[in-house]
């Protein structure tokens, strides 16, 4: 893998589940920001379908995050 630089850009984070008949109404994305150590915390509703979309800025190009369901009380990797 490329050694992290420090730059600005975007992720994007596209899945489904595969039970969308599942518990699970929503995902949260949490990851810390290496350059100002600021934690980032989004949450998505799941689709019907199974289906999940995160997008949001990030300042490294290597970025360590969890997926976690509020419902589930786990951390999806």
């Amino acid at each position: 893998m490329p050694d992290p630089q420090i730059q600005s850009g975007m992720v994007r984070i596209f899945g489904k589940l595969n039970d969308p008949a599942s518990r699970i109404t929503s995902l949260i994305i949490r990851f810390q920001n290496p350059v100002t150590a600021s934690e980032s915390i989004l949450e998505k509703p799941v689709e019907k379908d199974g289906s999940f979309h995160f997008e949001t800025p990030i300042e490294c190009s290597t970025v360590f995050g969890s997926i976690l369901s509020p419902g589930y009380g786990g951390v999806l990797n």
